[in-house]
């Protein structure tokens, strides 16, 4: 499956390390506020070739339990800020009837170890996958998130017995298929502006590991 929220921007990685290296109580809570709309917007609305959602994938009981359980072990406190008055005026008046008088704020817990977060966030994923692969009667699962290529260091440090495959492709194919992408420049200088930079760092990358 393709899940993305493992290594997208808003998914794990970035929560990984905004709150450990990165951390401060507001990048943490703007990373746990992107990474909620993942978990509860995007990845349940985004169908995959076969139409299925990876919450009816792994279950869709599963996938809310790991999900809700996950908050409170990411979360030291909540509190309601006053929300500011908007428009002209003071910003100490009365709130109107349709204006909402206050906001849900978030204090995210701060992890000196990383290990520790990883564990949580390994939690999660064993929860969501390895409980759907048990089901099926298979020994493990596959996430084909195509630039898991490019965080094979985060995935190895969340998942450090994962095997990864490398499945490669000539580069002329590459090009052609994204050609027919919506979502990618519709030309082939476009194509290649995208492109270029990507097998760079892979290839970056690969010169400094065995």
């Amino acid at each position: 499956m393709e899940t993305k929220f493992l290594i997208d921007p808003g998914g794990l990685r970035d929560l990984a390390d905004a709150l450990t290296d990165r951390y401060d109580p507001t990048v943490g809570e703007d990373a746990l506020h992107r990474l909620s709309d993942f978990l509860t917007v995007r990845v349940p609305g985004r169908r995959d070739d076969r139409g299925k959602t990876v919450p009816e994938l792994v279950g869709e009981r599963r996938y809310r339990d790991a999900v809700q359980q996950l908050w409170p072990q990411l979360i030291a406190d909540t509190y309601d800020e006053p929300a500011p008055a908007e428009g002209f005026g003071s910003a100490d008046r009365p709130v109107g009837p349709f204006e909402p008088p206050s906001r849900r704020r978030v204090l995210p817990r701060y992890f000196s170890d990383r290990g520790e977060l990883l564990g949580i966030l390994r939690g999660l994923i064993d929860t969501m996958f390895g409980g759907a692969a048990a089901d099926a009667g298979k020994p493990t699962w596959c996430e084909k998130t195509p630039f898991n290529l490019l965080c094979m260091d985060f995935l190895w440090e969340l998942v450090p017995e994962a095997t990864i495959v490398h499945i490669k492709r000539h580069p002329v194919a590459v090009l052609a298929s994204h050609l027919a992408q919506p979502w990618a420049p519709p030309t082939v200088d476009g194509v290649l502006a995208y492109l270029k930079p990507v097998y760079h760092r892979w290839l970056t990358w690969k010169d400094t590991v065995d």
